[in-house]
């Protein structure tokens, strides 16, 4: 069963027990965050908005990563 989530503006396809890399979230290391599903699948997919109320999407903020510095004349 997997759920299709959305965080910084991009939609990510998500399972139980993945790793995901995603934009900055206003979180602390090892805090738990909510993520909003747009899309959730088991045998059928569910878009409306009643049906998508009941999925629940938690993650665990391992760390905080940056990327290169880019200078740009």
């Amino acid at each position: 069963m997997y759920a299709v989530i959305e965080s910084g503006g991009k939609q990510y396809r998500v399972e139980e027990g993945s790793v995901l890399v995603v934009d900055r979230l206003k979180a602390d290391e090892g805090d738990k965050v909510s993520l909003r599903p747009v899309m959730f699948s088991g045998d059928e997919v569910v878009i409306d908005a009643k049906g998508l109320e009941k999925v629940k999407v938690e993650a665990k903020v391992t760390g905080h990563e940056r990327g290169d510095k880019i200078k740009v004349f």
